[in-house]
């Protein structure tokens, strides 16, 4: 893929492409953000560019260079991520991998390592890595990948270029599984559930997000109607469900925050911009007409609060739904 295909990611592109046209690439970076998000496609791209025959600031695909790289058979482009079997990149493996960086070129410009995912390297690897990063052989470049960039060592990260990766729109999700043939429908839905990444996304494909939606229009209903009775009924099904109580939650506050954007929207701005509404009106039925800006923006923060009690106080499920519904309707008075 060419650097200028990949969706959702202009700036980080942009800082890409004007490092290959000063011929002033950094020898390190490490690209980090959610997961699916383009990372590991923009570090194969830039390894095609830096090989690229045609020297330009986006691989031209066509070289020889480009379609080895492509089929990933170039000698001088590799790869390394977690053995099958194994939790961990283990310092060997980095060993191995700094024996091919400090030697020139097989037949390419350039040696580029890709690791993937780097915060997966054991601390001994991680330590060995230093040498290549601050000493780095003329013609070789280190790219990390990394969901969670927080987890490398500090000295690994202070000696990298960041390549910071955002979340993709919903309406790039959706043009991006339509392209692979998914249905328009469940893209929209979707593309409006998973946060952003293309990955989360392609994993809810198989899920029967349906369900999921409907126990949170349900909660929705216990908490804004004249009665508790529907999202206590919620509360009682999922109270030994802890992940799945969770997951119900993060449909609710996307609901609630495409809402709360939905109200407060510009004067330009088309119902496009809102997906998941747009995609569930006939599930959400005339709900969300009954939440103003005030009451959405109370429970993403009372939600917010509920998501804390389970995953570090290990609040029972039903418990905590049970204390969301109440502490709202409570406030609502």
């Amino acid at each position: 893929m060419r650097l200028t295909d990949i969706q959702g990611q202009q700036t980080a592109v942009e800082t890409l492409q004007r490092a290959l046209t000063a011929r002033k690439v950094p020898h390190a970076y490490l690209f980090f953000g959610p997961a699916g998000v383009g990372k590991r496609t923009c570090a194969e791209a830039l390894a095609m560019a830096l090989n690229c025959e045609r020297e330009t600031n986006d691989p031209c695909q066509h070289c020889i260079s480009c379609q080895k790289i492509d089929r990933q058979t170039h000698p001088d482009v590799v790869s390394l991520g977690v053995p099958e079997g194994k939790n961990r990149i283990s310092i060997d493996a980095v060993r191995k991998l700094e024996s091919k960086l400090a030697a020139p070129p097989y037949e390419g410009q350039a040696n580029v390592a890709i690791i993937d995912p780097a915060d997966l390297m054991s601390e001994q690897a991680a330590n060995a890595l230093l040498k290549t990063l601050e000493e780095p052989r003329p013609g070789s470049f280190l790219i990390l990948v990394s969901n969670r960039a927080s987890a490398l060592l500090p000295t690994v990260r202070s000696r990298c270029q960041l390549i910071r990766f955002r979340p993709l729109t919903p309406a790039i999700i959706v043009k991006l599984l339509c392209a692979e043939g998914v249905d328009f429908q469940e893209a929209t839905l979707v593309g409006g559930m998973c946060g952003g990444s293309l990955e989360r996304a392609h994993r809810y494909l198989g899920e029967d997000l349906g369900a999921r939606i409907d126990l949170a229009v349900d909660l929705l209903r216990g908490a804004l109607g004249k009665t508790p009775q529907k999202g206590l009924e919620i509360a009682q099904q999922l109270r030994g469900a802890k992940a799945e109580a969770l997951a119900v939650l993060d449909v609710l506050t996307l609901l609630l925050s495409e809402l709360l954007w939905q109200q407060n929207r510009q004067t330009d701005a088309t119902d496009n911009d809102f997906p998941l509404m747009n995609s569930l009106s006939d599930r959400v039925g005339g709900i969300a007409d009954q939440v103003n800006s005030s009451q959405a923006a109370a429970l993403i923060e009372g939600i917010s609060a509920t998501v804390d009690q389970m995953n570090f106080f290990h609040t029972n499920p039903q418990l905590a739904l049970e204390g969301l519904l109440m502490t709202f309707r409570n406030r609502q008075r």
